[in-house]
């Protein structure tokens, strides 16, 4: 029963640590989103329609939109699979703070 309950620990252990590590690149991923979407370039114009309203790159801004909702979900999944209450009570701040806007 010793040998089982050691090689449960670690399997626990390693499983823990690998969730870890992919809640950290999810996290990763989400800043690097979210600073994209906070560059005023993104939001630059690009010339005036026919009409004289200004144009944008939509293409860019859908582009890093979708980036963003993506890396938002990937995080939260992977958040959501770890043991860690540090872990689980930022993810909770991040969705109150994204519900808010």
């Amino acid at each position: 029963m010793h040998i089982i309950r050691k090689t449960v620990q670690r399997i626990r252990q390693h499983h823990s640590t690998q969730t870890l590590t992919t809640v950290k690149s999810a996290a990763e991923d989400l800043k690097d989103s979210v600073e994209e979407l906070g560059k005023s370039s993104l939001y630059k114009t690009t010339g005036v329609d026919k009409d004289g309203n200004y144009t944008y790159d939509r293409d860019a801004i859908t582009k890093a939109v979708k980036k963003y909702v993506t890396d938002y979900n990937s995080y939260m999944e992977s958040a959501g699979d770890a043991e860690s209450l540090g872990v689980l009570s930022k993810t909770l701040n991040i969705q109150k703070a994204t519900a808010t806007n």
